[in-house]
């Protein structure tokens, strides 16, 4: 319920893998500005292995935010620059992520999202808008049975005016267009009102529920989860406005610190640029009445913070007034596993941290294919499959706001310097790569070994690089090759297949995963190619024909269609020092690039790669396995999950482990 960021990503999910669901949502119309606007290495990484070009529709609009400006008033009135602090760490050395952190409106995140899911549905799968649930009964005699529907929900169809209220002249929350002519022409003239008739009544039984709608969550509600935390205590203003002013700094995210408080910078795409106005301050005896407050009222005071300097503009998007508040709900799932919240449904703080959208987002993304996954009957226990969303993402929202709390303050200010404290005792939690997912059905802690690949980190995400493609010469972010399709990736990192000794290990390794073996029924299977079939919706093959038609590029537009057979998907990284015009593909295990497809594709060239360096690309460095920790003659072996977090890790001896891995996920 709900099409914010936690709910499209889950939606995406559904629209990708076939998963019959529906997504509701009570505005008449998509969020088009305002709002969120900032994106985290990590989600950035989502986006890319999403596909559908929405990271180069991120990359061609969205503002990099970086290099932090400090401003204080002296005691002459004038306003002067502190220093600068560095804020996206070492990308040459350390490379921690292809994706740097930058910003960009909500509304524009959504449409790219709302476009894929069009893609990858072909077009069948779309959000009711100006439709609300009105009830909900669950009857948890039926939970255990996979094929019952134990939930009923009420939903009803608004009228316009209800789904569309105008909102008030002068009013908080200016949550209307005020400047269309800013804005992308694919947002101006989008679809509103309501999806069906007004006032039509529908009865709907699901098996599952995820509610992704809001800080005033109705299924939170229905479910009587109370909220846990200290409430607002001070007053914000956000105005994102295209300033004209002769502050040198105004696209550079900045502090100005003066007697009237602490003011923020956010720097944004279009010429645009995000104020942070106190209007309040902690020693205040009366609480500021948010409704009271007009866009003049936050343009004024942010005038006097950048005073003796000038501000003026004449297009202002949007505009709100918010309250900071620090709140996590009880709980972010019914004890059933069958309804379950996400976004800011479960966590509320201040936006000035940058993390609400990208955590929402991360919620729906984690949620997602664990839901499809279940929903498809293809796992040995549904219910310990949908916990894990608990052990993994509710930690998450009690860091996120102690996080802000932490950086903030109750009354949600702060000295910058204490923020570049916490910024950087925060840094790679708020960018997504240290969450310590804990053990579980998912993340193999006890079965692996990792000590074999000590970069990484079994639980956390997959720490992405750049390789090179042994047979064709073409470069890859490992993000592209983690394609979001809901299956797993066996990674081997191969060590030096130049070495005779350790070819005959990958051979082996490779022989041990694909060879038919008997299982209790007698029953001889494959685990890379039968034991496990890959149940979600594949390509349509006309549509890959007509693309092929069409495309400039057919090769590359049509590198990765090739259709899935299993849910388990092998790719190899060897660590060859120099030329390997030696080493053909078919030296490799047939796993690693057949079988062949005599109708389209010939053989599979795709999934063997080599962490090397190349003189023309200088992030594809051949330093990927020192980064990983893994050694570069041995090598390792890595289970990615569909999320891109490591699932397990170990040796290329221990197929047996890998084997019971996956054994405990899939019936």
């Amino acid at each position: 319920m709900c099409a914010g960021p936690a709910g499209l990503m889950a939606a995406w999910w559904m629209a990708r893998c076939g998963t019959k669901a529906r997504i509701i949502d009570k505005r008449g119309t998509k969020v088009i500005n305002g709002h969120a606007d900032g994106l985290r290495p990590r989600t950035n990484e989502f986006f890319d292995s999403m596909g559908g070009g929405i990271i180069e529709k991120l990359a061609k609009e969205s503002f990099i935010f970086e290099n932090l400006k400090n401003w204080f008033r002296d005691s002459n009135g004038q306003l002067i620059r502190a220093g600068t602090q560095q804020l996206q760490g070492d990308y040459v050395n350390d490379l921690p992520s292809p994706f740097l952190a930058t910003t960009i409106s909500q509304g524009r995140i959504e449409r790219f999202i709302l476009d894929s899911i069009a893609e990858v549905s072909n077009g069948g799968f779309k959000v009711e808008r100006g439709v609300v649930a009105e009830s909900l009964v669950y009857d948890a005699s039926q939970e255990n049975n996979p094929h019952n529907y134990p939930i009923q929900l009420t939903l009803r169809t608004l009228s316009d005016i209800e789904a569309n209220p105008p909102p008030a002249p002068g009013a908080f929350g200016g949550r209307d267009v005020i400047a269309k002519g800013n804005l992308p022409d694919d947002e101006v003239h989008q679809e509103s009102g309501t999806s069906g008739s007004p006032g039509h009544v529908e009865l709907v039984k699901a098996k599952y529920v995820i509610g992704c709608d809001g800080a005033h969550s109705w299924l939170r509600q229905q479910l009587n989860y109370k909220l846990e935390g200290a409430s607002a205590h001070s007053v914000w203003g956000a105005i994102d406005i295209v300033p004209m002013t002769n502050f040198p700094d105004i696209h550079h995210p900045s502090f100005i610190k003066t007697e009237l408080g602490i003011l923020m910078i956010i720097p944004r795409e279009r010429n645009m640029t995000r104020l942070y106005v106190p209007l309040d301050t902690a020693s205040s005896n009366e609480r500021l009445d948010r409704s009271s407050v007009t866009l003049d009222q936050i343009f004024q005071k942010a005038k006097k913070f950048f005073q003796p300097y000038t501000l003026d503009f004449k297009v202002c998007e949007w505009w709100s007034v918010y309250g900071v508040g620090q709140l996590v709900a009880e709980r972010n799932q019914h004890p059933s596993a069958r309804i379950s919240l996400a976004g800011d449904a479960v966590h509320m703080h201040s936006p000035k941290i940058g993390l609400g959208m990208n955590t929402s987002m991360q919620d729906g993304y984690n949620l997602g294919w664990k839901v499809a996954m279940a929903a498809a009957g293809i796992v040995r226990d549904e219910k310990a499959l949908l916990t894990t969303y608990v052990g993994e993402r509710y930690p998450i929202a009690q860091r996120l706001v102690a996080y802000d709390r932490t950086l903030f303050g109750e009354h949600g200010i702060v000295d910058p310097g204490e923020y570049l404290k916490q910024h950087e005792r925060f840094k790679e939690f708020a960018d997504g790569f240290k969450l310590d997912y804990p053990e579980s059905m998912l993340v193999a802690k006890t079965l692996s070994n990792q000590a074999a690949a000590t970069g990484l980190i079994i639980g956390e995400s997959f720490k992405h690089q750049r390789v090179l493609g042994h047979v064709n010469s073409q470069l890859y972010w490992t993000t592209k090759l983690f394609q979001s399709d809901g299956r797993f990736r066996i990674v081997l990192l191969a060590g030096d297949v130049s070495l005779p000794n350790q070819m005959a290990r990958v051979n082996t390794f490779c022989k041990e995963l694909d060879e038919e073996k008997k299982d209790r029924n007698g029953n001889a299977t494959s685990l890379l190619r039968t034991r496990y079939p890959y149940c979600f919706v594949q390509p349509s093959p006309p549509l890959l024909r007509n693309a092929l038609a069409t495309s400039q590029h057919p090769a590359i537009s049509f590198l990765h269609e090739r259709p899935c057979k299993s849910m388990i998907d092998l790719l190899a990284i060897h660590s060859t020092v120099g030329s390997t015009d030696s080493i053909s593909m078919f030296d490799f295990p047939v796993a690693l690039y057949g079988p062949f497809d005599a109708d389209y594709h010939g053989w599979d060239h795709t999934r063997i790669h080599v962490d090397q360096a190349v003189h023309y690309d200088r992030y594809c460095d051949g330093l990927a396995y020192e980064r990983w920790g893994v050694d570069r003659t041995k090598g390792a072996v890595v289970v990615i999950r569909p999320d891109m977090h490591v699932g397990w890790v170990g040796d290329l001896e221990d197929t047996q482990a890998i084997e019971l891995y996956f054994s405990t996920i899939f019936k």
